[in-house]
């Protein structure tokens, strides 16, 4: 994370504000309308509003907010999903529509929410963090949805006809819980951290989804586990791949050497660093994981690890402006001094 300040000239009064959205919509390429809502403010009126047009971007400041419907094409960027000054979403955010519009390619980053049902395509949920113990994320018969750098602290559920998803370095605490029968769901569960809450099953399934890629996870489960269910919940073979996962040896079954198998009594202990001063933090691998470099590729499994990995903290995505200094009149063709405040996250 850095900080970095700008001083910039400029003949145009409203500088500050087109340098705002030009800072934006370089993370955002179809941002048309920036919109500012405020702690309290109604989500769902600001979204429904005519001037809120496809592709607007809804950024909020820190505060209370209660859940809303998503029913047309927008980014909602949040201050942070974690800590004093976060945006935090106390209902349901779902994904849907209307007659008219619906909210397919929209995208929510740097929140704290209730729950989220995604029931369009081509969804980016991203640095949130989701807080129901039951189901965090609920992914319906949908295409191409994209849950990444997140903290769940539910599970997350995916439906049967879901195609194309990817859930990507994040941390969830309880489970990834994927169709009881035989579907066409496809997709990749890569580089998560899954099964915090002393599950036997922490990805579980009871039908053949050979469309599904599961690699370089680290899935934790209690070592009390009797395998009751190891025709089901414990087999790893109803997957296209399951490879360079860390498990508990005994609890899964699978003929691919790239799986790390660990027989100890507190995975969490052997994994991970024994003390942080965050929630996220202290599912940092520790020095000498044994998760560390068991990844494709030598990279290291679970939530911090590949090219993308988990950051802690939920900053959103793009810059987050802090300070924007501009004189509150000019003269025409007089030539001003903007000082922007900005912290860029890496």
């Amino acid at each position: 994370m850095k900080t970095t300040t700008k001083t910039s000239t400029s003949k145009a009064h409203f500088f500050a504000l087109e340098l705002l959205i030009l800072l934006i919509t370089t993370t955002l390429t179809f941002a048309q309308n920036v919109i500012r809502v405020q702690n309290g403010q109604n989500i769902q009126n600001v979204i429904d509003n005519v001037t809120t047009t496809a592709g607007s971007v809804l950024v909020l400041d820190p505060g209370s907010y209660e859940g809303f419907e998503v029913r047309k094409r927008v980014s909602i960027i949040g201050s942070g999903s974690f800590g004093t000054n976060a945006s935090s979403i106390t209902g349901r955010v779902s994904f849907t529509r209307n007659n008219n519009s619906n909210s397919d390619n929209s995208l929510i980053t740097g929140c704290s929410i209730e729950s989220i049902q995604v029931e369009q395509n081509n969804i980016i949920i991203q640095r949130c963090r989701i807080n129901t113990v039951f189901t965090g994320v609920n992914i319906e018969n949908v295409n191409n949805c994209k849950v990444f750098q997140c903290f769940i602290v539910g599970s997350i559920g995916i439906a049967g006809a879901a195609s194309n998803f990817t859930i990507q370095n994040n941390i969830i605490q309880t489970i990834i819980s994927i169709p009881f029968t035989t579907g066409a769901a496809s997709g990749k569960i890569v580089y998560n951290t899954v099964g915090l809450s002393d599950r036997c099953d922490p990805i579980s399934s009871r039908a053949t989804i050979n469309g599904i890629t599961v690699s370089n996870n680290i899935f934790i489960s209690r070592i009390a586990c009797d395998n009751r269910d190891a025709r089901t919940n414990f087999q790893t073979n109803f997957f296209a791949k399951f490879n360079n996962n860390i498990v508990r040896q005994g609890n899964y079954q699978s003929a691919d050497p790239s799986n790390k198998f660990l027989n100890v009594e507190n995975m969490a202990q052997v994994l991970f660093v024994t003390a942080s001063t965050s929630v996220d933090g202290q599912y940092i691998l520790s020095v000498n994981s044994p998760a560390k470099g068991a990844g494709e590729g030598g990279t290291d499994c679970g939530a911090f690890g590949g090219s993308e990995p988990y950051l802690t903290g939920g900053s959103p995505i793009g810059p987050i402006i802090e300070d924007i200094q501009v004189p509150s009149t000019a003269r025409q063709n007089e030539t001003i001094q903007v000082k922007l405040k900005a912290k860029v996250q890496n």
